[in-house]
């Protein structure tokens, strides 16, 4: 991930350096700050452009954690979503893919 809207770079690479992957059938898993969540995905298409929606659970510095989300690809080839935490937080992403 290269950005986030509730939290800034210096937590997201916290503890690694923050990601988000979407794996083959429908699996994936993301990462930042000290919250490490995994991924159940499909694809769903968002104004056009190649997109997914998920849930999630994981941890949140020990606690458990879950939620779901959306991702699509950006008219400059990146990847922008959100992340609604169950009963929290709600977070925009950004990310690019790693070579």
């Amino acid at each position: 991930m290269t950005g986030m809207t509730l939290w800034d770079n210096d937590f997201m690479d916290a503890e690694v350096p923050a990601f988000i992957e979407f794996r083959g059938e429908g699996r994936g898993a993301f990462q930042f700050g000290y919250v490490s969540c995994q991924i159940d995905w499909q694809s769903e298409p968002r104004q056009g452009r190649s997109g997914a929606v998920f849930t999630f659970e994981g941890n949140d510095e020990m606690d458990p954690t879950s939620g779901r989300g959306w991702a699509a690809i950006g008219p400059d080839g990146s990847l922008v979503g959100k992340l609604h935490f169950h009963r929290g937080d709600t977070s925009g992403f950004s990310a690019v893919r790693k070579r």
